[in-house]
């Protein structure tokens, strides 16, 4: 997924994340954030250092990191009562060794990964994924995607193209009225119900939200400026609320 002209930031869910868990192809979040480190990887590919990272692939690593600081976890080494870095998970590329040695230089021209993390950030992580159903009225063609909380439906939109190339050519509409596209679910005023159905013993994926596209007739027209010429209820019948 790219940026939209409609939007900046571009949102994962945990389960992209998760496609993306090979060497060739790593990407891992922290702290909020999503990071392809598959550049660090071919980089420092025969290095025993980059083990870690490669197994943490596809994963959120946050627990690596502290909240405030951004740096790795520390704590105070039992033996040499000095603050080192914290690597349950194994030394990781570019951490100095905890005992002083002659194999290992201390004045290094780069920062270490992690403080370069914008060259390596690609997106936020979703506070939030949630399922809709869009039902394709001129097909019947029913598609389950999931989105993030945060995206509008621009960005939406873009994930319905894997299912519909032509998902630009149609607009949306959400028991009869048409939907914002430049808002998100929750500011069309489609709330995320799933705990309220947990509550109940209700199944959330049987009851999530149904989404009505429509096809213009025109490939080339932008749904935005459609929505903004056109008066959808005089071409639009509407539909049978689901």
């Amino acid at each position: 997924m790219t940026p939209h002209k409609y939007r900046e930031v571009v949102y994962y869910t945990t389960n992209e994340v998760k496609e993306h868990n090979a060497a060739h192809d790593c990407w891992v979040s922290w702290l909020g954030n999503v990071y392809n480190l598959t550049p660090l990887i071919e980089k420092h590919r025969d290095e025993v250092s980059i083990i870690p990272i490669l197994q943490a692939a596809g994963q959120d690593i946050s627990h690596w990191f502290d909240e405030k600081s951004g740096e790795l976890k520390s704590h105070i080494h039992r033996e040499l009562g000095s603050r080192v870095k914290t690597t349950p998970f194994g030394k990781v590329i570019d951490l100095p060794p905890d005992y002083p040695t002659t194999d290992y230089c201390t004045k290094r021209e780069s920062k270490p990964w992690w403080k370069e993390a914008d060259k390596y950030y690609i997106g936020k992580l979703t506070a939030k994924m949630r399922k809709i159903k869009v039902l394709n009225v001129l097909t019947s063609q029913e598609t389950i995607l999931e989105v993030c909380s945060e995206e509008n439906f621009f960005a939406i939109q873009d994930r319905y193209l894997k299912f519909n190339c032509h998902a630009k050519a149609y607009v949306w509409k959400r028991l009869g009225h048409l939907v914002d596209m430049s808002k998100s679910l929750q500011e069309n005023d489609i709330p995320d119900e799933t705990e309220l159905y947990q509550k109940f013993g209700l199944d959330s994926d049987e009851l999530m939200p149904v989404l009505h596209v429509y096809f213009t007739d025109d490939l080339s027209t932008d749904p935005l400026e459609f929505n903004n010429t056109v008066k959808q209820e005089e071409r639009i019948t509407e539909p049978i609320p689901v």
